[in-house]
């Protein structure tokens, strides 16, 4: 190609317009949407660390409000005094407890002994062999008793929710053992006798009190409703001393009067109350510190796979720590408040002390409350299994106080006021009355009762219900406790017919519904 050609071509090519593409090319809007996302991200983040402190203030806060109301929060703060093994009731009870000697075909005469009514008086021969085995065990548990200093030397140590609690089984057993020997005792007419296992039975329920935990407070509760149905069992035909001068086999006066101080001392079995509560924030405090700090998880707090979102231990992942701090905050909160309720001496003033918790189970009420659906328990039922023992202590002592001036006078008084001072210092209130009136009486009727207003506040003059299968519906109508020491089982025991609830409910005596929630939690823990 000549010189005059590639001027002409490359003139040409200079003609052409120059391209303004950058290359490569930049994408200005990625650039703008990058500077966004971080923007946003430094937001998200200072929202997490900022979310996370304020978590954290608010916890820490209720610590404090908790340590300053010198109510315990850490494991240690439950340590009991270390007592030499010669003071000690646990000693004599342990050694009660390995002593016995029951198999299952025992155990269900015990039931009948310890719970029936109407079916032990010619059964003597089926009871008779398993006290003859279990002698040992009744005499260590009657030595317990007469100890006052416990100490279950029960240390425990973080993470808490690895402490094993103790099986309540056999103290159980151990408790209609005690009340059976009671029953058979009464049935052989020596009441002396029967008045001691009695008192045994109540201070086995105290020194199993003493271990301060949810699950052993409903346990005792337990043992002692046994004791209180002894009472409206046997109190009504006790034979005392002043009546039967120089029977040996007669109660004495003494023995009777201990028995109604023991029931009417409140004091330990209310605090252990306020103590279970005290020992369940415990667990969640001490629970929540270790799934936050990773020793823990919640997989592992339900033993498998949860239904929550954050079952498989991404909840403790620190993007959404903050909300376990938060639901662990409200069980302290909560728990408290059912502490401050149990601290009340009826069911009325405890009801406005409860937290007003939410019953909503929607998926994201399940996601926004991971750690409290798990480890927070129902405590409301045992409230009320809490103050129906309240009301039968009450009357078991009234009706030992009935006895007495029955002995005395050779009938019941009129009234109740009759009884004081000289058989009982002050009438009991009804733990179910808002207005703290009396337990009520009525002597006249053809089945005389003492009675508790009941749950509903209202008192219906004494009348109670009957499951249409038979039993008192003691959620339904009044509480009664019968002075003839037989408890109807059905409206045919009756020669008027009470009121029958609907069909489909289902039973509840104190005894049983504590049991059923004894065994709920068992599973729980």
């Amino acid at each position: 190609m000549s010189l005059s050609e590639l001027t002409s071509a490359g003139g040409n090519s200079i003609s052409q317009p120059i391209s303004t593409t950058p290359f490569p090319p930049r994408y200005w809007w990625l650039k703008r949407l990058s500077i966004a996302g971080g923007a946003w991200l430094v937001f998200l983040v200072a929202l997490r660390l900022w979310w996370g402190w304020e978590a954290d203030r608010r916890f820490e806060a209720e610590v404090a409000r908790i340590q300053a109301a010198r109510e315990p929060i850490f494991p240690e703060d439950f340590d009991s005094r270390p007592i030499p093994d010669e003071r000690n009731a646990v000693t004599l009870l342990l050694q009660a407890l390995n002593a016995m000697n029951v198999s299952a075909q025992d155990d269900r005469h015990l039931d009948d002994w310890s719970y029936g009514w109407g079916k032990v008086q010619n059964e003597r021969g089926d009871i008779e062999p398993i006290l003859a085995a279990n002698a040992t065990a009744l005499d260590l548990l009657h030595q317990a008793a007469q100890r006052t200093d416990v100490d279950w030397d029960v240390r425990i140590r973080s993470p808490a929710i690895n402490f094993v609690l103790p099986n309540l089984s056999a103290s159980r057993q151990l408790g209609k053992l005690c009340i059976s020997a009671a029953n058979y005792e009464h049935v052989n007419r020596h009441d002396e006798r029967a008045i001691q296992r009695m008192h045994d039975a109540f201070h086995h329920a105290r020194i199993v009190d003493q271990q301060s935990t949810f699950l052993t407070h409903l346990t005792a509760l337990s043992l002692q409703a046994l004791v209180c149905s002894s009472v409206e069992r046997t109190g009504p035909t006790l034979r005392l001393d002043s009546a039967n001068p120089g029977d040996p086999q007669a109660a004495t006066r003494t023995a009777v009067q201990n028995l109604i101080a023991d029931l009417l001392d409140e004091d330990a079995y209310s605090m252990a109350f306020v103590r279970s509560m005290y020992t369940e924030r415990m667990w969640q405090f001490d629970t929540l510190q270790s799934l936050k700090q990773g020793t823990s998880s919640l997989r592992a707090l339900t033993g498998g796979p949860t239904p929550s979102l954050w079952a498989a231990g991404a909840i403790l992942n620190i993007p959404i720590r903050p909300l376990l701090t938060y639901d662990g905050l409200n069980c302290l909160q909560n728990t408290s408040d059912y502490a401050d309720a149990a601290k009340q001496g009826s069911w009325p003033a405890a009801r406005k002390r409860f937290p007003g918790m939410s019953s909503d189970d929607s998926p994201w009420n399940q996601v926004m409350h991971p750690f409290s659906r798990i480890i927070m328990p129902s405590f409301e039922r045992s409230f009320v299994l809490h103050y129906r023992l309240l009301a039968d202590r009450r009357m078991a002592a009234l009706v030992l106080a009935l006895r007495l001036c029955e002995s005395d006078h050779g009938a019941r008084p009129r009234s109740l006021v009759d009884l004081v001072p000289t058989y009982i210092s002050e009438l009991p209130a009804d733990p179910f009355d808002a207005a703290g009136s009396p337990i009520c009486y009525q002597p006249d009727i053809a089945k005389p009762i003492l009675y508790s207003i009941g749950l509903d506040g209202i008192d219906n003059g004494g009348a109670f219900a009957f499951h249409s299968t038979g039993g008192i519906k003691v959620d339904q109508l009044d509480q009664p406790f019968f002075l003839d020491g037989k408890r109807p089982t059905s409206a045919t025991d009756l020669n008027h017919p009470p009121e029958t609830s609907p069909s489909g409910e289902e039973d509840h005596d104190d005894q049983t519904d504590a049991e059923r929630q004894t065994n709920q939690d068992d599973q729980r823990k």
